[in-house]
């Protein structure tokens, strides 16, 4: 048992102690205004760092840069290098090698912000409030798409010889993310290996993790590409980016609402997956004109519910993954995972097969069933742990006394009494799957 556990447990003392309605309410709003606060914050400043690329993408970056081939690719893969081994230094960069060079480092400082989120999340919140909050921070990714795209829209009005609008562009958010930590370090309070290597559960995160990823970081970096190829304009796409922000708000939230209401989490990730691969059939098949770009527009936005996926992996993870050193190890593992897939996802898409992209979205279409396969094998383990723990949770029920706290699930009463003890999700009895 750690300090601050060991401390939790004096207090309340060896009996579970029931926390009133009232209480946990304020207990909830009380820790949002100190965490969710600072975890949204950062997110944003994360995602609208990682976010320059793309708008800068249609602000003439390859020619100033001389970006030639597959350059334009390789700065999205060198992002998630730096995170396996500084927006505002992108500002001096003029070429290829130089930023090649910021990217790698902003790769390597946003490193530790999904993993210590993640955990943050698991500490602070109940298992119910996770998946919602989860979404939360997770959905400023779209956020970052509104606010992103107005303040690349108004630099690009700066005509000054001295830098390049799109160095404008990564001076000011870099310099906002700087503030911004800053703020962060005085608000935020302080605050089983081999099982985890060894459970196949987790591989199938780490599966998910894969064939999700492999599509949303290739869509992010290309969004703004593949949004102009349907004949929008420069100022158009860069102000699409508030209607492409909101659909990401709508369906992350929404998907995370779902999963809360219907305790099915996945089979909303099944479900989150059909508007994706219709969107993508619809771009693969139709050329772009006049007439239908508007439609090819709404396919695209389609697409988006696939982004979703990768914040109920993550709340996944956050439910069902007990025992401080598992779920470390297990988020070391899964990020590992989202790194490197992320570091791939940009060549999927090649300089020789644009506008269209074809070949990329023919590789999309293999992953989504890669990825609903994966999930149909998650989904049964999961089902048949809950089904073990069941049965032998009844065989001790019938030669124990009840205890003083207890929580009905279905036809059984859980209790509590190793809340505070440091068990593996497979260890402890009382552990429920989250499905």
């Amino acid at each position: 048992m750690t300090k601050t556990t060991r401390l939790i447990a004096a207090i309340i003392g060896d009996a579970a102690r029931h926390i009133d309605e009232e209480t946990s309410r304020k207990l909830f709003w009380t820790v949002n205004k100190r965490i969710l606060a600072c975890m949204l914050g950062t997110y944003f400043c994360q995602s609208l760092d990682k976010g320059t690329l793309g708008f800068a993408s249609i602000m003439n970056i390859q020619n100033d840069a001389h970006l030639v081939g597959q350059q334009y690719s390789w700065l999205g893969t060198i992002l998630y290098m730096g995170v396996l081994v500084v927006v505002a230094c992108s500002a001096a960069a003029t070429n290829f090698a130089g930023l090649m060079t910021c990217r790698f480092l902003l790769g390597i400082f946003e490193s530790c912000v999904q993993p210590v989120f993640i955990i943050m999340t698991s500490m602070w919140y109940t298992k119910r409030e996770q998946a919602v909050l989860t979404s939360l921070w997770y959905c400023m990714t779209g956020v970052q798409l509104m606010v992103g795209g107005i303040i690349a829209w108004g630099v690009s009005d700066y005509t000054n010889a001295v830098i390049f609008p799109w160095q404008l562009l990564f001076l000011v958010l870099g310099l906002a993310t700087c503030a911004w930590a800053v703020f962060l370090g005085w608000w935020l309070p302080d605050s089983p290996m081999l099982e985890a290597v060894t459970d196949p559960v987790v591989w199938c995160y780490v599966m998910l993790q894969l064939t999700s990823t492999l599509i949303i970081g290739g869509l992010g970096v290309f969004s703004n590409l593949i949004i102009a190829s349907f004949g929008f304009t420069y100022l158009q796409t860069q102000l699409l980016n508030i209607a492409q922000g909101v659909v990401t708000i709508i369906v992350m939230v929404g998907s995370a609402s779902l999963a809360t209401w219907t305790k099915q989490t996945a089979w909303v990730m099944h479900a989150w997956t059909v508007p994706a691969i219709l969107g993508t059939a619809i771009i693969y098949t139709i050329p772009p004109n006049e007439s239908n770009r508007v439609g090819l527009l709404i396919a695209f936005y389609c697409t988006q519910f696939y982004l979703a996926e990768g914040n109920l992996i993550f709340s996944l993870i956050s439910r069902n993954i007990a025992g401080q050193t598992k779920k470390s190890t297990t988020l070391a593992i899964a990020f590992v995972a989202w790194a490197a897939r992320n570091m791939a996802a940009p060549q999927i898409f090649q300089q020789s097969d644009a506008p269209r992209y074809q070949k990329g979205f023919t590789a999309h279409f293999c992953l989504y069933v890669l990825f609903n396969l994966f999930l149909v094998v998650l989904r049964l383990l999961l089902v048949r742990r809950n089904q073990a723990k069941r049965f032998a949770h009844a065989g001790l029920a019938a030669n124990e006394t009840g205890g003083d706290l207890a929580e009905e699930t279905g036809d059984e009463k859980i209790r509590h009494e190793h809340a505070f003890e440091d068990l593996t999700d497979k260890e402890n009895l009382d552990f429920r799957y989250d499905v």
